[in-house]
């Protein structure tokens, strides 16, 4: 079993509003990941919040899911990786690994996340998401790297684990991954407002 991790504790600086509370879908963008998430049957899903938590958090009632907040979100993404796979390793001690995804990555459905998951082999540490010349997340990694993942501090994310296990890395072509609403102009070719502005 597979345990999801959606991170969504940024602030959105550049979008200009939280994007995690953006229409999307019918939804929200978060609520969408999180369904998305939901939606892959992998195992238990936990999302991780850190600025407008409690606004965030209302966003997914209903849902089966657990938040996890990252009350030192400003520093980065690396202590949300750490805290949420943290508590989702002491609910479910029994999985074999975790999928770490963005909730701004709208384009990326469920059955291409389980096809990332299942490709994997024995011998591979880390399924990565291939696009536009960038290896990156969404991403699977073996339990064997959850220490290094623990270890996670400030603006670290896991691409620098992902570099460092290259030899038992195995790179998943996902074009749809490439798609990541950072700004208004992202948000509007996705198809949501064209005014974002608070």
């Amino acid at each position: 079993m597979t345990g999801v991790l959606v991170l969504a504790a940024g602030e959105s600086k550049r979008m200009g509003r939280l994007k995690q509370l953006l229409p999307f879908g019918g939804s929200t963008l978060l609520r969408h990941a999180a369904m998305t998430a939901m939606a892959t049957n992998l195992g238990p899903v936990w999302v991780l919040l850190g600025a407008e938590a409690e606004r965030c958090r209302e966003t997914l009632a209903g849902l089966d899911v657990r938040t996890t907040v990252n009350e030192a979100w400003a520093d980065g993404m690396g202590g949300s990786i750490a805290g949420g796979l943290a508590e989702l390793d002491r609910h479910a001690p029994g999985l074999d690994g975790v999928l770490i995804f963005l909730h701004d990555q709208p384009a990326i459905t469920a059955l291409r996340l389980v096809d990332l998951v299942a490709g994997r082999e024995e011998t591979d540490l880390i399924v990565a998401s291939l696009y536009g010349g960038v290896t990156g997340v969404p991403a699977w990694f073996h339990r064997d790297l959850f220490g290094e993942l623990f270890q996670l501090r400030g603006a670290q994310g896991a691409r620098k684990i992902i570099e460092s296990h290259a030899s038992r890395l195995r790179r998943f072509d996902l074009p749809e991954a490439a798609l990541d609403l950072d700004t208004p102009a992202d948000y509007a070719r996705a198809g949501g407002e064209t005014n974002v502005t608070t």
